[in-house]
């Protein structure tokens, strides 16, 4: 016995000199803490708390005015060195036209003694999240899904090279190792989590922790995002992501609302639901029931400012244009302001009073008296190719407000596509038809405005007229459910009445290969009406030939280039009797210059 109890003594001294320095070893540890309920978690219905500000006061003198127009970020916790970001305008790719605006910075670092500056980061998204870890030595920055760290003792880049790759939306340090980082990705709550100190990457999949720590209530309590099975919590018949309240251990003592964590002041805290829709503001965790929405639409960033209000960023009802409204709310969720801005993110001065919006108009907001202090002017160089961003945006907001929400806007219809010859182009026939064929749920009236686009610039041509533009476009689509699209477009645009249209999807009308399918095509029409395919469908009837159009099967989908196109399908004018019906026949591309007639039918022309 005495044995026995000699050998569970020494177990135990072992085990806790392993668990006080585990967390110093070069290792990383997986923590497999069960995710019921248990001893160690205590849920408080009160914390008697007052919580913290996560605002720091400075003075920076006349070195401000020196500053032009960089943005101070953050000051080192010793205050010997301040970080700033400034625009760069280096790019070389083709501009977002509708979405999070494509702004890249640089960050710098300043030493406040010797005035001497030394670029840390560069040619990055624009930054609006920054944190130091709790030794004060690594500050994180992200911004635009991307993350960098950055060594101040070392004065290197952590992980960079990884982190290129990594789509970033949130992040927090953990309170109880300075070397490790929780982060968010765009569709996962808890997702990768990051060691400095070991140079590596822990993905979400290969780590038991459901807990991940998303924010600071005071030193001794925390906020922090957990995955709940239906189980765990009564009345719920669903998992889902909840907000926590823990100590510096990850214990947790209380269990607030669904939805991802944000930011905190004091005792309050911002959420956005899961798909990053909707905006609910808590002013008293202690009251967690009394929430507020303050918005159903889509979040591109939320803050606390100076003063306990809260600052959001949602984008303006204006299909034509890529602008956004910043809404400023005071500590009891009351709108205080509404501004327009060019840009969806905001990079707030270490005091919280200042808040920079990352757009082409870089616009500075002065939270104290809630306005503009000042902006850049924005011009845009070529007139002609803004007419058709604008009818761009205006139409695949159309299109895909049917596809996400199931609405028909005949007017918009009508407004931004149009249907041409020479040759035969029908994107309004296309959108109409598939208006009347597809049957959509009907849909509630306050879901009209929950979703949204990023559409990218990929390529762009007009011709020498002036007359006919060609685009591709990299569309993501998404909707407060959860579900999304991502696709790839080749539209075609003309001018009509000194308005631009979208008058092709996918018909590619000047390339060779689409001379060359539809010489095929007239061979395979003559076949017809001489009853030789097609069980003699078409057997002396007056066929014309309409649109082209390229597809590819693997959804199916509409081609975003002809060479990568595996289906055609061609719009017939079929007249007889005195009627005319359209018809759709469909070619599939057995091999580089073989295409096969497969099917010929009027119903569903708007699909493959």
């Amino acid at each position: 016995m005495r044995k026995s109890l000699l050998f569970l003594i020494l177990f135990s001294v072992i085990l806790t000199g392993c668990i006080q320095q585990g967390l110093k070893d070069n290792q990383v540890y997986i923590a497999e803490k069960n995710s019921q309920k248990g001893a160690e978690d205590t849920i408080l219905e009160k914390l008697n708390v007052e919580g913290s500000s996560p605002f720091q006061e400075y003075n920076l003198g006349q070195l401000q005015e020196d500053l032009g127009e960089k943005i101070p970020l953050a000051i080192s916790p010793d205050g010997k060195n301040l970080f700033l970001m400034e625009a760069i305008n280096n790019r070389e790719h083709l501009p977002v036209i509708k979405g999070e605006p494509d702004v890249n910075v640089r960050v710098l670092m300043k030493d406040l003694e010797t005035k001497e500056e030394k670029v840390i980061i560069e040619d990055v998204p624009f930054i609006s999240q920054v944190r130091w870890n709790n030794a004060g030595n690594i500050i994180a920055f992200g911004g635009g899904k991307r993350l960098s760290i950055y060594d101040t003792v070392k004065k290197d880049l952590v992980l960079e090279d990884e982190l290129k790759n990594d789509s970033v939306t949130f992040f927090f340090w953990s309170p109880h190792d300075e070397n490790k980082l929780y982060s968010e990705h765009p569709n996962l709550t808890n997702g990768s989590i990051y060691y400095v100190n070991l140079r590596k990457k822990v993905e979400a999949y290969e780590t038991k922790e459901d807990l991940y720590f998303k924010g600071k209530l005071d030193n001794d309590f925390f906020y922090g995002t957990k995955w709940f099975v239906a189980s765990e919590k009564d009345k719920k018949d669903s998992d889902s992501i909840n907000t926590v309240i823990v100590d510096k251990m990850g214990n947790i003592v209380k269990v607030l609302n669904e939805g991802r964590f944000r930011d905190a002041y004091k005792k309050s805290l911002v959420q956005v639901g899961e798909s990053g829709f909707g905006l609910y503001y808590v002013a008293d965790i202690n009251k967690p029931n009394n929430i507020k929405t303050l918005s159903k639409e889509f979040i591109f960033d939320v803050k606390f400012v100076a003063g306990g209000k809260i600052a959001y960023i949602v984008e303006k009802e204006d299909p034509e244009n890529n602008l956004f409204i910043l809404y400023i709310v005071d500590e009891k969720g009351r709108e205080i302001k509404s501004l327009e801005v060019s840009g969806s993110s905001i990079a707030l001065s270490p005091d919280g009073k200042t808040g920079y919006v990352g757009g082409p108009g870089w616009e500075k907001v002065n939270f104290e008296t809630n306005e503009i202090d000042s902006k850049i002017p924005i011009e845009n160089e070529d007139s002609e190719q803004e007419e058709i961003f604008r009818t761009l945006r205006g139409a695949m907001d159309t299109y895909y407000k049917f596809e996400v929400t199931g609405s028909k806007d005949w007017d918009k219809a009508k407004k931004y596509f149009i249907d041409t010859e020479s040759p035969p182009q029908w994107a309004y026939f296309d959108l109409t038809t598939r208006y009347m064929e597809v049957s959509q749920a009907n849909v509630k009236n306050d879901r009209k405005n929950l979703y949204r686009i990023f559409m990218e610039l990929q390529d762009f041509k007009i011709d020498s007229e002036g007359k006919r533009a060609s685009v591709s476009l990299h569309l993501l689509v998404n909707n407060d459910t959860g579900g999304g699209l991502s696709m790839d477009h080749a539209l075609e645009l003309i001018k009509k009445g000194g308005k631009w249209y979208v008058t092709g999807f996918s018909t590619f009308p000047f390339s060779s290969q689409r001379e060359e399918v539809k010489n095929l095509v007239e061979k395979y029409v003559m076949d017809a009406q001489e009853g030789k395919i097609f069980s003699g469908i078409l057997e002396g009837k007056e066929v014309e030939i309409g649109q082209i159009q390229f597809w590819r099967y693997s959804l199916p989908h509409l081609a975003p280039n002809i060479e990568t196109a595996n289906f055609c399908k061609v719009y017939l004018k079929v007249k007889s009797n005195g009627q005319e019906k359209i018809y759709k026949m469909v070619l599939d591309r057995q091999n580089q210059n073989y295409w096969k007639p497969t099917k010929l039918t009027d119903k569903e022309l708007s699909s493959l």
